[in-house]
C-alpha cells in the first residue's frame, strides 16, 4: 500500500504541476486578449480624435475651402473677390466654419419667415430645402464677418457651373433671392427677391 500511496502523491504532484502549467499559459492568453482589446480601443479613439478636428482647409491658392461638413449637393462656398464691390466694399475674404454654415441656415431660415408674412401667393420664398446656396464670406471694415447669400431653386438645368460662379439673373420670381447676413452680429440685411417678368 505505501508503493501505492507513493505513485498517488507522484501523479497528484504531476497533476498539480500541469494545472499551474495550464493556469499560467491560459492567464496569459487571457492577459494578450485584454492587452489587444485595449490597443483596438485607444486605436479607434485617436482616429476619432483626429478626424474630428479637420473642418477646415486652405486650398494651394490660398482660398478659403471646407471639407465638407455641409451638404455639397446645396451649398457652395464661393471665394470672395475683391473686385465684387457690389457685394461688399472694404472686406477680405473670409473662412466659413461647420458652425457658421449652422448660424447661416438659422438666420436664414428667420428672414424668410418674416419676408413671407409681409407678401402672398408666388411672391412668397419657399421652403429652403427647395433652394442651392451660395455662400461668399468676408470680413468687413469692422472685422465682422459677414456673408452673401445667393439663392436659387434646385433643379435648374441651366446653371452646371453653380460651384465656381455667382448665379445671377433677371426676374424669375421667388426662384431666385439673396440675403446679406452679419455673422458677428446675428443680422440679416438687404434680402432681395427677384420680380417676376
Amino acid at each position: 500500500m505505501h508503493q501505492s500511496a507513493t505513485i498517488n502523491i507522484l501523479k497528484l504532484g504531476s497533476y498539480i504541476n500541469f494545472r499551474r502549467s495550464l493556469n499560467k499559459r491560459i492567464s496569459n492568453k487571457n492577459q494578450a486578449k485584454i492587452i489587444y482589446m485595449y490597443l483596438l480601443v485607444l486605436l479607434v479613439f485617436l482616429s476619432t480624435i483626429s478626424c474630428a478636428g479637420k473642418k477646415e482647409s486652405r486650398s494651394s491658392e490660398g482660398s478659403a475651402t471646407i471639407i465638407p461638413a455641409y451638404d455639397t449637393s446645396k451649398y457652395a462656398i464661393i471665394p470672395f473677390d475683391e473686385k465684387q464691390t457690389y457685394l461688399f466694399r472694404n472686406a477680405r475674404p473670409a473662412d466659413l466654419a461647420a458652425r457658421d454654415i449652422k448660424s447661416i441656415e438659422s438666420l436664414l431660415s428667420d428672414a424668410i419667415l418674416e419676408y413671407n408674412k409681409g407678401v402672398k401667393g408666388e411672391y412668397q420664398v419657399k421652403p429652403l430645402e427647395k433652394y442651392k446656396r451660395q455662400l461668399v464670406a468676408v470680413i468687413n471694415e469692422k472685422g465682422e464677418k459677414e456673408v452673401f447669400v445667393n439663392c436659387f431653386c434646385a433643379g435648374n438645368p441651366y446653371f452646371t457651373n453653380w460651384r465656381k460662379e455667382l448665379v445671377m439673373v433677371d426676374d424669375g420670381g421667388s426662384c431666385f433671392f439673396s440675403v446679406k447676413i452679419n455673422l458677428s452680429a446675428k443680422k440679416t440685411y438687404d434680402l432681395m427677391v427677384n420680380g417676376i417678368g
